[in-house]
């Protein structure tokens, strides 16, 4: 099918311009945005449910994707998501159905695609903007504004899905994945650290099993923990800012779901405060060690979050065992070890990997209140 019949199952107008960007993520995983813009667009009414009306509709963004996690069912949860997210006052570009109604497969460029619409944002995305501006000091502005929009997000207790977000520790996301991110990440982990010279090994062996302990121990437990939907990706490239910077909706639910707050709150802060980028490794009785960094993050976003969010008893009993499962061995001690130099840099990823397993943090406390951030 050629892309002019695609548009055309949204809107009969010819386009005065179409800009076709390759959003692709390997041979599995096709796709493409399509920015298409016509020269009589009318400006859109103001909405009624308190969130700005996107601008003059002379643009959409036509998806189209190829992958085991987009079809027409996941994409009417994504519509009813962002549907959600603007009844808390974030404004997110609606979903655009075809002409009939549906978000319909097609044949493009070799491939079987769904094809969906979007509006397109009114707003700016925070990447757009000077970094001096939006992260002084490296913490972005907008930080506090999106991680109370979440705790509201949780506190609806949403559960129209069962299909679950890509941060799943128990599930996976795609049906063609053999196990869940994290597990990944630890297998990866154990692989690198395997290859380690022969004194390092006791202590790998002794993290790979504490590990393995903990996720079992995390994973009979699992389920108490309450849920909700989110939109699961805050990376600044779909946080979107009003012109003075300050935090005005987001994009981008492809990695949507069903998923526990604590373990989308613990999983999601490191990114918006930009520690996914780090990998140097300090000594782990130093403040500037990896684990300590998250840990600060984490417990930065639980005081901000706590007037919004009350912590049910299984959070607080939980909490501790869940980052003991998720950051020991996740991506980014994996990177530590790739990128240590000599004995003593090794000795040092490996004992930030094991200060995560073994700190002791009262989660509780910073929960209940009882404690500031430090």
């Amino acid at each position: 099918m050629e892309l002019k019949d695609i548009i055309a199952l949204f809107d009969e107008r010819e386009p005065a311009d179409v800009k076709v960007i390759d959003t692709s993520h390997g041979e599995s995983d096709f796709r493409e945005a399509v920015i298409v813009r016509w020269d009589d667009g009318s400006a859109a009414p103001d909405s009624d449910d308190g969130v700005t009306a996107p601008a003059p509709d002379s643009r959409m963004v036509l998806k189209l994707a190829d992958n085991g996690f987009t079809d027409p069912e996941r994409i009417a949860m994504w519509e009813r998501l962002t549907e959600e997210y603007r009844k808390q006052g974030c404004y997110c570009p609606r979903f655009l159905r075809t002409k009939s109604g549906e978000f319909p497969w097609v044949e493009y460029k070799g491939h079987r695609c769904v094809v969906y619409g979007e509006e397109f944002a009114r707003f700016r995305s925070a990447d757009s903007f000077d970094a001096a501006a939006v992260s002084p000091g490296g913490k972005f502005t907008y930080l506090d504004d999106l991680l109370r929009l979440n705790a509201r997000i949780a506190a609806a207790r949403l559960d129209f899905t069962d299909l679950p977000s890509a941060w799943c520790l128990f599930e996976v996301f795609d049906p063609s994945d053999a196990a869940g991110e994290v597990t990944e990440n630890a297998q990866e982990w154990l692989a690198c650290a395997e290859k380690l010279p022969e004194q390092f090994q006791e202590q790998v062996v002794r993290i790979w099993t504490r590990w393995l302990a903990n996720r079992e121990y995390l994973k009979a437990r699992y389920s108490a923990l309450p849920t909700s939907v989110f939109q699961a990706d805050l990376n600044s490239t779909n946080v979107l800012l009003d012109d003075e910077g300050r935090f005005a909706g987001l994009i981008d639910f492809n990695l949507a779901g069903r998923e526990t707050y604590l373990n989308y709150l613990f999983r999601e802060v490191p990114f918006v405060f930009g520690k996914e980028d780090s990998t140097s490794t300090a000594a782990p009785d130093k403040s500037s060690s990896l684990t300590r960094e998250i840990l600060q993050c984490i417990l930065h976003a639980i005081t901000v979050v706590r007037e919004d969010y009350p912590f049910c008893e299984a959070e607080k009993d939980l909490a501790l065992p869940l980052f003991r499962c998720l950051f020991p061995l996740w991506f980014t001690s994996v990177e530590q070890l790739k990128e240590a130099n000599g004995e003593a840099g090794i000795r040092a990823a490996l004992d930030d990997a094991e200060l995560a397993q073994t700190m002791d943090i009262d989660f509780r406390a910073y929960m209940e209140g009882r404690m500031s951030e430090p």
